[in-house]
């Protein structure tokens, strides 16, 4: 018994000393996704090493019941190049609950510009209804667009 509890405490030893132990976000990651399981929720949570810390990310892993398409939809005021952006974005979201399908924009309802930035209700298809994501585009100080999505 003595032996295998001296093991015990080589082996971790050595683990923390390599640098092997687990990070505060990865605790708080996993009590999260057992509350998460424990209740039903169709949201999970991952850890992620970025620019010298932790962050913790919510994510979906079923898709949420689509709505019926607004039938009063405008087109994006987003160029080309920032709409392309943002449904690879979506995409990625949508990856982690099994769509494989590219999103389709079916339109947009324009929520207005408040300090130079442009929002928008984004209605991308999804079987025979819609999903809305919530798109604030900024411009960025070095010409390019800064985008915020939040979605279902």
């Amino acid at each position: 018994m003595r032996l295998q509890l001296s093991l015990v405490a080589i082996l971790a030893s050595s683990l923390f000393a390599s640098g092997c132990v687990f990070s505060t976000a990865d605790v708080a990651v996993r009590r999260l996704n057992h509350q998460a399981e424990a209740s039903g929720s169709p949201y999970r949570y991952r850890d992620q090493y970025i620019y010298g810390g932790w962050v913790v990310e919510k994510y979906r892993i079923i898709p949420p019941v689509p709505s019926p398409t607004p039938t009063d939809l405008k087109p994006t005021s987003a160029s080309s190049q920032v709409q392309k952006d943002v449904l690879t974005n979506i995409a990625s979201l949508q990856k982690d609950w099994g769509c494989d399908v590219a999103p389709l924009l079916l339109g947009v309802e324009p929520l207005g510009v408040t300090n130079n930035s442009t929002m928008e209700s984004w209605f991308v298809k999804q079987g025979s209804g819609a999903i809305q994501y919530k798109v604030t585009m900024t411009p960025s100080a070095d010409g390019g667009t800064d985008l915020i999505i939040e979605g279902p």
